[in-house]
């Protein structure tokens, strides 16, 4: 079932733009035989501290809980919508109820049948949770059970993401007895290909899961077990694979030619986030300049994007002015160009603003090795002084959205643009933590979630070139996502997604 967009068809199946998760389907990934006798490494570039859905993260995070979970839908490697627990969805009139029908005789590895009250318990367990779905799911406003097949979920507005989260890892579905327990955070009982192996899993240094020999879609996996390994390192995960101790992971793209004159099979693909500045306080609290839009217009012009991307990534990547995807209706190809490099134009512009002799910025010590000095170069020459605030790696997130800083340069997703919005781009979004609002780029909000279809998508667009237009960032590039992997394993590329999803994987005989 093929569901490109949000509400496309009044009363049919929609969807908004898609990004991460391939889940359990045989179309999900290369075939194979599931009887092969074989053993998947990986690599990981994070390491997980919870297998509860309720607590789930996507990003890397996604091949730590396919093995053991089933997600109500899933994204094909193309990024199209698939049925998995869910075999069929579609909305009413409004779009604020979506029915589901549920694929039968599914039954979790501890015994529990897969049903519609174990649908509602996981939604609302991940409503309740600390996840990455849990923020999406409060515009759950009550999930009906109408069968052991049937499920009508209800929102309390139209929300063209609802579709994405139920095929993330918060759209997992977890044994209702072991949510009840409270146990899933560190034994996770799912109805997934695989069961994960406590005695050969030892947490931060590799987690084991053996095949589910019960599982309804075994083709689709053809790995007998799964090990994964975190290695947060991407010098050690490029020697990882290269030596043979893993058989794919994360690549570096800065070691992608030696990875490839090394006989790995190296794929590049386009990555789900853009890399910029995120200016929290437009309103200028902290930072008294980033009030002008001059002054914002000034730091789009003193970028040099280009020479950014090609330090940091040997230019695997798209440089960009906008903040949506490439791979998404929300972007506008007609905006990119709007701010080319030119230290004059910002120079001119700071000074029309009142800062002829420049001013002080503030910015936290970004996680991204090499960027502080060309930073702190571009800025300065057209007389912005950077002061680096140092900042605690292991607490970047919380530090960043503290308040305490004006701005900060970092990476997140905008390849599916409503949860963008709603991560970055609203004023209550978390990544706004001073909650910084224009009225136009609100009604512009509304006017995306009032819509659907065609309507919908030149909604995405007017917003977007709001948020150019008003200088509301200082987006640089999408970054490629590299990946490594030995010559004996087939890897297939997700769609917007930083690491193949598991099924995406397949020995190369």
């Amino acid at each position: 079932m093929r569901t490109p967009r949000f509400a496309l068809v009044s009363g049919a199946v929609a969807a908004t733009l898609a990004l991460t998760l391939a889940g359990c389907s045989g179309s999900g990934g290369p075939s194979g035989s599931s009887s092969s006798s074989s053993t998947l490494t990986l690599a990981n570039a994070v390491d997980i501290n919870s297998f509860a859905p309720a607590d789930s993260r996507d990003a890397y995070y996604v091949q730590y809980y396919q093995p053991v979970y089933d997600t109500l839908l899933q994204i094909a490697p193309n990024g199209d919508y698939e049925p998995d627990l869910a075999t069929k969805w579609s909305y009413n009139d409004d779009n604020t109820v979506l029915h589901l029908t549920l694929r039968k005789g599914v039954e979790f590895t501890d015994g529990t049948a897969f049903d519609g009250d174990a649908v509602k318990a996981n939604l609302e367990a991940t409503r309740g949770g600390t996840g990455t779905s849990s923020a999406a799911f409060q515009n759950i406003t009550d999930i009906t059970v109408d069968s052991a097949t049937s499920v009508d979920i209800t929102l309390g507005q139209a929300d063209p993401g609802i579709i994405r989260q139920l095929a993330l890892p918060g759209g997992a579905m977890a044994s209702p007895k072991a949510i009840a327990a409270g146990t899933l955070a560190d034994a996770p009982v799912g109805s997934g290909p695989y069961v994960l192996d406590e005695k050969k899993t030892t947490k931060t240094v590799q987690y084991t899961f053996t095949r589910n020999d019960d599982y309804w879609n075994k083709k689709a996996y053809p790995y007998d077990t799964i090990v994964i390994k975190p290695i947060t390192d991407g010098t050690a995960r490029f020697n990882a694979v290269r030596s043979g101790q893993v058989d794919a992971g994360p690549g570096d793209a800065l070691n992608a030619d030696q990875a490839k004159s090394s006989g790995l099979t190296v794929t590049q693909s386009p990555g789900p986030g853009f890399q910029g500045l995120f200016l929290f306080d437009r309103g200028g609290a902290i930072a008294k300049p980033l009030a002008d839009e001059r002054v914002r217009k000034a730091l789009n012009y003193a970028i040099d994007r280009k020479s950014i991307l090609k330090t940091l990534y040997d230019g695997k990547g798209t440089v960009t002015d906008q903040t949506f995807n490439p791979k998404s209706d929300a972007y506008d190809a007609s905006l990119e160009g709007t701010y080319p490099y030119s230290p004059k134009k910002a120079k001119q512009l700071l000074a029309d603003a009142g800062y002829a002799d420049g001013f002080t910025l503030t910015i936290p010590e970004p996680v991204y090795p090499n960027l502080d000095p060309l930073l702190t170069a571009q800025l300065g020459k057209v007389g912005i002084t950077v002061k680096w605030a140092q900042v605690p790696q292991a607490t970047v997130n919380d530090e960043y959205l503290s308040g305490k800083y004006a701005l900060v340069w970092y990476q997140l997703q905008s390849s599916d643009p409503w949860q963008a919005i709603n991560f970055w781009g609203s004023k209550d979004a978390p990544w706004n933590p001073l909650h910084n609002e224009d009225p136009e780029i609100s009604a512009a909000i509304e006017q995306v979630q009032a819509t659907s279809g065609a309507d919908q998508v030149a909604a995405f667009t007017a917003l977007s070139k709001l948020y150019v237009d008003k200088a509301w960032f200082v987006p640089a590039y999408f970054p490629d996502a590299v990946y490594f992997a030995k010559s004996s394993v087939t890897v297939k590329p997700q769609a917007l997604q930083i690491v193949p999803s598991i099924a995406n994987y397949a020995p190369a005989s």
